[in-house]
């Protein structure tokens, strides 16, 4: 079966890096942020701002893909803070109603230490399967 490599004009992917890949009806979403489509980080320090950006990136890569928030049958969220959960959620449960998606089946979601970029709060990455 074919890949489709996905890079929408609208999410900015690092040198390397391939934002997500569909082959047959799913989609295979690679890591990403808060990162604007210049490159820039959104929000530095503020989780709200950058949980906003990393799921309006999601959703963006998404449509590109030729599929929907609805469509996501797996999440993995990093944080770099405990404290960083019950934004992230409250985030994640308004956008998904804004965009009149179901909530995702699964999640896993991982406090780490660190990730790429050091000013980064959260990271996200998942699977999607095109109805």
């Amino acid at each position: 079966m074919a890949k489709e490599m996905i890079h929408p004009d609208n999410v900015y992917v690092a040198p390397n890096h391939i934002l997500a890949c569909r082959v047959g009806k799913t989609v295979y979403i690679g890591g990403h942020g808060a990162t604007a489509p210049d490159g820039t980080l959104v929000g530095k320090d503020n989780i709200e701002a950058q949980a906003t950006q990393a799921f309006t990136n999601l959703s963006n890569i998404l449509k590109a893909s030729g599929a929907s928030l609805g469509d996501i049958v797996k999440l993995n969220i990093y944080l770099t803070a405990q404290e960083h959960l019950s934004t992230m959620i409250g985030v994640r449960t308004k956008f998904f109603a804004e965009q009149k998606a179901p909530l995702p089946p699964g999640r896993t979601t991982v406090i780490v230490k660190s990730l790429g970029n050091p000013d980064s709060l959260i990271e996200i990455e998942g699977i999607a399967e095109i109805d």
